[in-house]
């Protein structure tokens, strides 16, 4: 079964080339559903499909419950992923009927019901879309993460993708084009196609199932919801923006406003669509080669600080956030204009009082909050917008970064319509809705003593309303200090002023000389991009987040794909800067206090264990003060039988007398030091710390002030809780033990530079050895091996699948081993620096990890690069099958713990079979033609049946460990039939599977 594409798959209902335009729609003559003309038969086709939705609806009552729906939908997943459908034996109930691979449909229409062929074929291609990829998000929604190896990056040209997403990014960094002489004062009326896409994803709000979703497309005029590529249906699945931590409580962003109908002598004009997406201050478009506008330093500068060109019609202004609710998706703020003038001419003498507002507003993630502003009433809860339209809200967000680069409305709503490009667009942009509540004076509340004419002109806010502080129609940009602490700000208003100085707003309905109050709608932007040093200029906050490893570039989800009550049983911590929870006594480990806490140490080889309460890994900073002089010592152990003065084992020396040693600090001098691991000694996984003196003198003493730990695992995830999959159920101590291997698999995810060294130290460890390309890999263990060991990953890759989501660690262990292939074609039992040979098993388990990362993320480009790679390891393999036996003769011995290998073993025989099985599917999803699927079934089965024939222990029931007369009977052996299908459920060697599983369980025992 190939990989499918994001295209839907299948043939389209056959249409007539005069037809061709509608179904496709992409013909720029029908851009605009206003003055699309439908054939008489497409009229038909959806006058059909309205009438069987109502019967539907009508009939839900007599249909099966949703969730018994939503039960059976899962059991296809399951059921596919495993390919019980096709090869592996099924024990227990069966799985549930399907008519095909691909069927994703909703139930079909009830017998009797009359269905026209036309409607039939309409309903066939809305549903086709849904492939199996797409239903696997049931267990992992965002697993195609981008991949950070450099050896892939070089091979970036051959994915069209990621050129076109390359392409998209480079148009915002482009060069400033000439402005328009004659602008527009007032955005043109949009595309209805764009106002009916920002219905349809608002209603989108309340449909609950794909039925739902793609009745309603059709009721918002998207007549061929099928050819949107990836439409979104479901907005239950966040579009969450780039967290930033330049979007929280305290950040100060500065800038200047403006008006864009100026009086006479003004250097003004208006800014046009493309002014949009430069990085500029005030109304001049300035280029990131040139200099920035004064800088906003101590306190809020005057109007005189600006060029005298630009003092009649433009005014500084500095917003601070005051709160930030991701979970309502909520902001709020004060916004101070200085120097705002009363008049269109200000006197620079006497410049006037600055102007305070309070202002709230909404975050856009599609789910709480979409496009379409809200029409809730002031005292329904939420925030009172003004009444708008649709055609208004579409008009401002197309002229909104990153829509208004866009080349028209048609490009616009397909971008909005798309998963992928908003997805895209938001891991650039974040949307925002402002609306200016009321005026802030320093002697009084600020909201209580002029919230009465907050919304409407009044007669008691003379004052303000002749200053005239306006909301309107704002941009924002700003860098994520999440992936760069360098962050520059861009504000910009439009607003038009009046003869007597009064202001109106640029909110759709331009009235000629119409005063307002701050009540209006602001549509606002922030943009996350990359900056140089000379964006600084002028800009500067003290929030910044480092949350990746050593500042590398964060690639990792921002949030969990199904967050629920199941997220507390997550044991990552949610921030990659650790603490102790408590302090323990190095004689008999009891608790003695809480962290923090008292911590002295007096005294030669006194000590006190930090307890960090779970198993954590990376690079600890101790800051402590001293009397005398001496060593401040570390050691480190995973359980408390190993607590002490002297690590446990890591380098596997195993030397004896056993551990690792510990690392020093020295001091000679009295007072505060700072001691911060080297990153060769970093620890890759331990529970407790122990701090000890070591002293000649007896006066010497440590306290103890901060420990932190910098965690070192995922190095390129911001959100170390943010899981792709979960797990639930009934059984508490269940779920803690799904959550731990979760949490396992997590700190397995290296930095490539943290490898274990090799050869290994006599004395002490050492954990610098390069492991791979790119930034993070996964690795066996975190504390020992530290290294790519395929025969694990066949475990591994489908925990990490169904659990975490990182695939990315995936890709560059895969990529190491094809990267140090042998001249005959063998991988390396391990990846650098180990490279240990000779293991048929583990070369196997490299081929069946590169099709479980295929099938996993539907990554051809990798499997296209490596393809000549992995047809070599194929016939390196394959030429060891002994004949006339038909069984592989294993020569490269080496192997997991098991007690032997060799000869015709019977696991490595398991193990052939599964290759040879994925084998065939990746020639299929590669796009062979030379017949190589079919070969490779032909030996599987061939394969399957000398397994069975020379293998099989008829009296014991179970396979032995070889084709000798032996009495072993090897559980990993066993267990692979089962699971590889070597005894399929549907054929007459299924009583041996029952046999199988039977025997399996007679080695179980209480824990």
């Amino acid at each position: 079964m190939p990989p499918p594409s994001n295209t839907p798959s299948g043939d389209r209902p056959n249409v007539n080339a005069e037809d061709a335009d509608v179904w496709n729609n992409t013909a720029t003559a029908e851009e605009d559903i206003a003055d699309m003309s439908y054939s008489t038969r497409d009229r038909e086709l959806l006058r059909d499909l309205n009438r069987l939705d109502r019967r539907r609806e009508a009939e839900a009552t007599d249909r099966t419950s949703e969730d018994e729906t939503r039960r059976q939908r899962l059991q296809r997943v399951l059921a596919r992923l495993s390919r019980l459908e096709d090869s592996r034996p099924t024990y227990g109930t069966p799985p549930v009927q399907q008519q095909s691979l691909y069927d994703w449909a909703p139930t079909r229409t009830n017998e009797g019901e009359d269905e026209s062929e036309q409607a039939a074929a309409r309903r066939r291609a809305l549903y086709r879309r849904h492939d199996l990829r797409s239903a696997a998000i049931m267990q992992n929604a965002r697993t195609t993460l981008p991949s950070s190896s450099g050896s892939r990056r070089q091979n970036e040209d051959t994915n069209e993708t990621q050129d076109a997403r390359s392409a998209y990014r480079r148009t915002y960094l482009a060069d400033t084009p000439a402005q328009d002489s004659t602008p527009s004062t007032s955005p043109s009326r949009p595309s209805p196609l764009l106002e009916s896409a920002l219905k349809y994803l608002d209603s989108l709000r309340e449909c609950s199932t794909y039925d739902e979703s793609l009745c309603s497309a059709l009721d918002h005029g998207l007549f061929a919801p099928e050819s949107y590529d990836d439409l979104i249906t479901d907005t239950r699945r966040c579009l969450c923006p780039q967290p930033s931590s330049w979007l929280a409580p305290g950040s100060l962003f500065k800038g200047t406003q403006h008006t864009t109908t100026a009086g006479k002598g003004s250097s003004l004009r208006s800014p046009t669509a493309s002014d949009a997406t430069r990085p500029w201050l005030g109304h001049v478009p300035i280029p990131y080669s040139r200099s920035i506008p004064p800088s906003f330093s101590g306190n809020p500068f005057t109007y005189l600080s600006l060029p005298p060109r630009e003092i009649q019609d433009r005014w500084p202004v500095k917003v601070t956030i005051q709160a930030v609710n991701l979970q309502n998706m909520t902001i709020a703020g004060v916004m101070e204009a200085f120097d705002v003038p009363n008049t269109t001419h200000p006197s620079p003498e006497t410049p006037p009082t600055p102007i305070t507002t309070y202002l709230e507003g909404q975050i856009i993630d599609m789910n709480i909050h979409s496009f379409l502003t809200p029409a809730n009433s002031p005292d329904s809860g939420g925030i009172a917008f003004p009444q708008t339209s649709a055609l208004t809200d579409a008009a401002y967000w197309r002229n909104l970064p990153p829509f208004s680069n866009m080349k028209s409305d048609h490009d616009v709503a397909r971008a909005i319509l798309s998963r992928t490009q908003m997805e895209e667009i938001m891991s650039d942009w974040i949307f925002m809705r402002w609306k200016e509540r009321c005026f802030i004076h320093s002697d009084s509340d600020p909201c209580h003593r002029h919230s009465e004419h907050s919304t409407t002109t009044g007669e008691g806010d003379d004052n303000d309303f002749n200053h005239g502080i306006v909301s309107g129609f704002g941009m924002y940009g700003v860098r994520s200090p999440s992936i760069s602490p360098l962050s520059r700000l861009i504000y910009r208003e439009d607003v038009r002023m009046a003869d007597d100085g009064r202001f109106s707003v640029s909110s759709g309905q331009h009235g000629a000389n119409q005063a307002t109050k701050p009540s209006q709608v602001k549509h606002l932007v922030l943009r996350l991009r990359p900056l140089t040093l000379t964006g600084l200029v002028g800009f500067g906050t003290s929030a910044q987040a480092q949350s990746c490893w050593e500042n590398l570039t964060c690639t990792g989800p921002l949030d969990a794909a199904f967050p629920g009550e199941w997220s507390t049983n997550i044991f990552a911590p949610s921030s990659r800067t650790v603490a102790p929870t408590s302090i323990l006594s190095l004689a008999n480990t009891s608790v003695i206090s809480a962290w923090p806490g008292p911590a002295h140490i007096a005294g030669n080889g006194s000590a006190l264990v930090f307890d960090f309460g779970k198993e954590v890994g990376g690079l600890a900073t101790i800051t402590y003060t001293v009397q005398g002089s001496g060593a401040l010592g570390l050691a480190f152990s995973e359980a408390k039988n190993y607590i002490g003065l002297w690590s446990d084992s890591s380098n596997g020396k195993f030397a004896p007398g056993g551990g690792d040693g510990a690392i020093y600090d020295n001091f000679t001098t009295a007072g505060n030091h700072t001691y911060t691991m080297d990153k060769a000694h970093l620890r890759g996984g331990f529970r407790y710390l122990t701090l000890f003196l070591i002293t000649n003198e007896t006066s010497s003493t440590i306290d103890i002030n901060t420990i932190s730990l910098e965690i070192g695992f995922q190095p390129t995830w911001s959100n170390l809780q943010a899981y792709q999959g979960y797990f639930h159920s009934s059984d508490h101590d269940l779920n803690k033990i799904w959550y731990s291997g979760a949490y396992t698999l997590q700190t397995n995810a290296v930095p490539v530079d943290t490898g274990r060294w090799v050869p290994t130290l006599a004395v002490g460890w050492a954990n610098n050895g390069s492991l791979s390309n790119g930034t993070t890999v996964i690795v066996d263990g975190a504390k020992r091996d530290r290294a790519v060991w395929p025969g694990d990953m066949g475990v591994a890759v489908p925990a990490t699948f169904v659990s975490i989501g990182d695939l990315d660690s995936v890709a560059n262990a895969l990529q190491t081993m094809y990267d140090h292939q042998n001249r005959d074609g063998s991988f390396p039992e391990a990846g650098p620096p180990l490279l240990q040979q000779s293991s048929d098993t583990y070369h196997m388990w490299s081929m069946i990890g590169t099709y479980n990362y295929v099938l996993y993320t539907n990554d051809t480009a990798f499997l296209s690069k490596n393809w000549d790679r992995y047809l070599h390891a194929m016939e390196f393999i394959y030429a060891k099958v002994h004949q006339p036996s038909g069984l592989l003769n294993v020569t490269g011995i080496r192997d997991w713990a098991r007690w032997q290998q060799g000869f015709n073993n019977s696991e490595a025989n398991m193990i052939l079979y599964h290759t040879l099985q994925t084998g065939a599917d990746l020639a299929s999803w590669h796009g062979d033609t030379t017949g190589l699927a079919d070969a490779y079934r032909s030996r599987a089965a061939n394969l399957s049946t000398a397994i069975n024939q020379y293998c099989w222990d008829a009296p014991f029931g179970a396979f032995k460990d070889n084709a000798t007369n032996t009495s072993l009977h090897p559980q990993d052996a066993n267990s692979m039939a089962v699971y590889f299908g070597v005894v399929p459920a549907s054929s007459s060697l299924s009583s041996r599977g029952q046999s199988i599983s039977s025997r399996l369980l007679e080695n179980w025992t209480p824990i």
